[in-house]
């Protein structure tokens, strides 16, 4: 693969639209935690990001991810990553995943 230059880069930039985005969680989750687990809501999800796209003109959702959802069911929390990663490519939304933030543990792993 080969390196951009530097004009290259900033054409690319330049053409990107201004990121409007929020954090999200679901209404029907009370935190990150809920949102991923077995309460995991498709349709509450696939509503709210159309909303966000269309009527708020949002294009970027800055979304967090747990450690203890991971290590509860990696499988589970992957498909429904996937599924949540779906809806929001439907949408024409960017994610920015926040991953396994451990700040709140006072021994980090």
């Amino acid at each position: 693969r080969i390196r951009w230059s530097v004009s290259r880069a900033q054409e690319w930039y330049a053409s990107q639209p201004w990121f409007l985005g929020a954090n999200y969680v679901p209404s029907t989750a009370v935190n990150v935690l809920e949102m991923w687990q077995d309460t995991f809501d498709e349709v509450t999800i696939k509503r709210e990001l159309e909303w966000a796209n269309k009527r708020l003109r949002m294009n970027s959702l800055r979304v967090f991810i747990h450690i203890l959802v991971w290590m509860e069911n990696a499988e589970k929390f992957y498909k429904r990553l996937d599924t949540f990663l779906d809806i929001a490519k439907n949408n024409n939304l960017k994610i920015m995943l926040v991953l396994f933030d451990e700040c709140w543990n006072a021994e980090p792993q």
